[in-house]
């Protein structure tokens, strides 16, 4: 990764890294936010740019992040009276990435196997380029929490799709949900929407609160095929169109509908 400042401040020091674009705006978003108390810090996730706007800042901060050549990069464009600041800033993301060299870094499949569904998910929500794509709510931990679910390694396998799901939602608005998810690997799991009468009747097992309203989360990923909850698991969800990321509200065993009713 390099960090260049405009307005003829020194060039910093290059560093190059495997980072993901979206991880590169995440891990710059969560450093600007520590260093400064007063910032709102806002990311296009469609033109890649963020935004650092602060009272101690003479003008708003543009970071934006692209890759050249496999490489990605990060432009700090700022004037030259918060340069200061900026560079403080840089060599924070300099450290964190020094940081993320210092082993070997392994991918998330070869992590020791978990144990349950709640192991899973933990594991997943821990990997940063997971986390970036995919928000899990407080109802959806609860319900991994209580889920028998056994197939433990075809669960870890999908619920890692949905990341690349996200990503390429974001960029694809013109194609149908369905094709990409097709795409991404879930076209066996996915449905864009629950049931007439599960989302009627039997409501209350797909509602979650999001942005301070409750939702319908409808659109899921059912793994396996039985009213067994040892042998079948859902994630429900929706796509949250400011972030650019998937939001899944209920998961766990299967909701009430006219199939596990029956």
């Amino acid at each position: 990764m390099k960090s260049y400042i405009s307005n003829n401040a020194p060039e910093l020091k290059s560093i190059n890294l495997s980072l993901a674009v979206f991880d590169a705006l995440a891990l710059t978003k969560g450093i600007i936010e520590e260093e400064d108390a007063n910032a709102v810090v806002s990311i296009d996730v469609n033109k890649l740019i963020l935004t650092w706007t602060s009272r101690i800042l003479l003008t708003p901060i543009n970071v934006s992040v692209f890759e050249t050549d496999g490489t990605n990069q990060l432009w700090i464009e700022c004037a030259s009276r918060d340069a200061d600041l900026v560079v403080n800033v840089t060599k924070k993301i300099e450290e964190a990435q020094a940081e993320l060299t210092l082993e070997p870094v392994r991918s998330i499949e070869d992590r020791k196997e978990p144990s349950s569904a709640i192991e899973v998910l933990e594991e997943l929500m821990a990997d940063p380029a997971w986390s970036s794509c995919v928000t899990v709510l407080p109802s959806a931990i609860k319900g991994a929490e209580e889920s028998v679910f056994t197939n433990l390694k075809q669960l870890k396998t999908y619920l890692l799709r949905l990341a690349s799901f996200a990503a390429a939602r974001r960029s694809r608005r013109g194609a149908t949900t369905e094709a990409i998810a097709e795409e991404s690997g879930l076209g066996g799991v996915y449905r864009r929407a629950v049931s007439f009468t599960a989302e009627t009747k039997y409501a209350e097992d797909y509602i979650a609160r999001w942005n301070g309203s409750a939702r319908i989360f409808g659109e899921h990923i059912t793994v396996g095929f039985s009213v067994n909850n040892a042998r079948c698991f859902s994630a429900h969800f929706l796509f949250d169109q400011h972030s650019g990321k998937i939001v899944i509200g209920r998961m766990g065993k299967h909701g009430e509908c006219t199939r596990s009713n029956s």
